[in-house]
This record gives structure tokens, sequence and C-alpha cells, in this order.
């Protein structure tokens, strides 16, 4: 149910739940988290990086690869929109 709501987020919805992820489950929070990454590629670069910051600091207890996957993510929207 939660991440079939990610779609209809707001930034702020999303941001909020992003502060919120340790509440979830490690298995349930990667899932949101991917489902996250596919939805904030709509919003602005500022509204991206505030979600992808507080998402990195709750994702204690999740895979490494998907932890490695937002960060690369993140690292690019960086070098695309700060040329």
């Amino acid at each position: 149910k939660v991440i079939e709501s990610v779609e209809n987020m707001s930034a702020k919805e999303l941001n909020d739940l992003a502060k919120k992820l340790d509440t979830l489950p490690p298995e349930m929070k990667q899932r949101v988290m991917k489902e996250m990454m596919r939805k904030i590629g709509t919003l602005d670069p500022k509204q991206q990086s505030n979600i992808i910051r507080d998402m990195l600091g709750n994702a204690s207890g999740v895979d490494p690869k998907v932890i490695a996957e937002i960060i690369v993510r993140f690292v690019s929207y960086l070098f695309h929109y700060c040329d």
C-alpha cells in the first residue's frame, strides 16, 4: 500500500516519508526507497537532493547495493544540474 501511494505523493509528502523511513522494516524500506527514486526524477534538483539526503540518512538495514544505486544517482543529479 505504501509503494502504491508513493506514485501519487507530492514532493513534500516524499520528503516526509524519507524522514520516516527508519520506521519501516528493512525489506519494505528498500522497496519504498527504490520506488521513491523512480518518482523523484520529475522533481526539481533541490527537492531531489533533499529527499535523497533524508533517504540516505534513514537507510540503516538496507542492502548496500540499493544505497550505492541511490548515491550514484544523487551524484549524477549533482553533475547534471551543476554544469
